[in-house]
């Protein structure tokens, strides 16, 4: 979980690249954004504007971890 927290506060830029452009893919073939690029760009905000450590958070309570 330390990889994890660490992308979503903000550390690891190899890592996190990684994530986006995973993240990205998985937003595209979801049909949620046109392209890769603006699955990435739908990722990067997501991280960055702390959206996406509040899901893992509520993941948590709700898993009881």
């Amino acid at each position: 979980m330390t990889i994890v927290t660490d992308i979503l506060g903000g550390q690891g830029k190899a890592k996190r690249d990684i994530v986006l452009f995973n993240a990205g893919c998985a937003i595209y073939a979801a049909d949620r954004a046109i392209t890769i690029e603006e699955g990435i760009k739908l990722a990067r905000r997501s991280i960055d504007s702390g959206k996406a450590r509040e899901k893992l958070e509520l993941l948590k309570e709700y898993s009881g971890k």
